[in-house]
């Protein structure tokens, strides 16, 4: 089953205030490593599965889900829904979804349209309509959600965004590890630019690095970041336009 498959066995042993105290490493002090502390068991007894850089409980549940959501594709695809009918048309785009030959066989043709209206951005306001447009990645983030600080009225929320590697300093910081990942990352640039038809794809992959760093130079740091009080500055729509 998907839950025999998971690498961890998960417990219903939550204690009297829900926390599962079996993950514990008690011989820990908690003030020299708090981590340790509440997570040494479960560090010391659960592999890490070897298609994972990393693995938790949340990580768990979300490969357990996309596990269960496959079992239901599948029966759905076996029942033979009826023509015409919703859970046809899901089964039909699960199907294409799922036809690796169909999808190695088209290419990047399917992505050609998008490519040209990218390659005839000439300004910075055919890129702002680039940016607003379905399908296109854009610097500036924006979604609809909670008013952090007023839950029962929803707000238009924007953030830095356009970032390829998953944190500012990787693009900051001079150690060696981080000049080996930006290294291998200019050259996931170069491969990926040149596929779609660029024809210095090196120098293209260097400019994209160039202008991510500066978007990381001007983006905030993890614990910046993470201040409710300064990431919260609401404007009415008159300013934010």
């Amino acid at each position: 089953s998907a839950q025999e498959a998971s690498p961890l066995t998960p417990s219903d042993d939550w204690g009297d205030f829900g926390i599962q105290t079996q993950w514990m490493d008690t011989a820990t002090k908690p003030g020299d490593d708090f981590d340790r502390y509440v997570s040494g068991v479960w560090v010391d007894s659960v592999e890490l599965p070897a298609d994972r850089t990393r693995w938790g409980s949340f990580l768990e549940l979300s490969e357990l889900s996309q596990q269960r959501m496959h079992a239901i594709m599948n029966e759905l695809l076996a029942s033979n829904p009826a023509p015409g009918s919703d859970a046809a048309r899901v089964a039909a785009a699960y199907k294409a979804y799922m036809d690796v030959d169909a999808i190695n066989a088209k290419g990047l043709a399917p992505i050609q349209p998008y490519m040209e209206r990218i390659f005839a951005a000439k300004s910075p306001q055919d890129l702002a309509r680039l940016f607003a447009s379905p399908g296109y990645a854009s610097p500036i983030g924006i979604y609809v959600g909670a008013d952090a600080k007023q839950s029962d009225i929803y707000a238009l929320h924007s953030y830095v965004s356009g970032l390829g590697l998953p944190d500012r300093n990787y693009y900051l910081k001079t150690d060696e590890r981080s000049q080996k990942i930006r290294s291998a990352y200019l050259e996931y640039l170069t491969f990926l630019l040149g596929k779609v038809g660029y024809q210095d794809a090196g120098e293209a992959a260097k400019a994209v690095l160039s202008l991510e760093t500066r978007i990381a130079e001007a983006d905030w740091d993890r614990v910046a970041a993470r201040n409710d009080d300064l990431t919260y500055n609401k404007l009415t729509r008159a300013q934010y336009e």
